[in-house]
């Protein structure tokens, strides 16, 4: 059992993102992925995602609904996806 879980994968050609998957588990009711968001990161510099690395942030913290439960918290929970995500994006090379 999980409190935040996190899946991510991404390939770079000629130093654009090509494809990026994102995923999370205990922030939702379900498993979560935003396909709208993904898209927004396809065909994107990797100079374009370090400046753009915040705001990718704050719009996934949007996607995310964590709840509070006996294993942890929602604050707890939406801080750390935020800073998985953030940790995730900053390692693109």
């Amino acid at each position: 059992i999980s409190k935040v879980s996190f899946a991510g994968a991404y390939k770079i050609e000629r130093g654009k993102i090509k494809s990026i998957s994102i995923a999370f588990g205990s922030v939702f009711m379900k498993a979560i992925r935003s396909h709208e968001l993904e898209k927004e990161l396809i065909g994107m510099s990797l100079k374009e995602l370090s400046s753009s690395i915040e705001e990718f942030v704050s719009k996934y913290s949007n996607v995310i609904s964590p709840i509070d439960d006996q294993r942890s918290n929602k604050t707890y929970r939406r801080n750390v996806a935020e800073n998985i995500v953030r940790e995730f994006l900053k390692e693109i090379k």
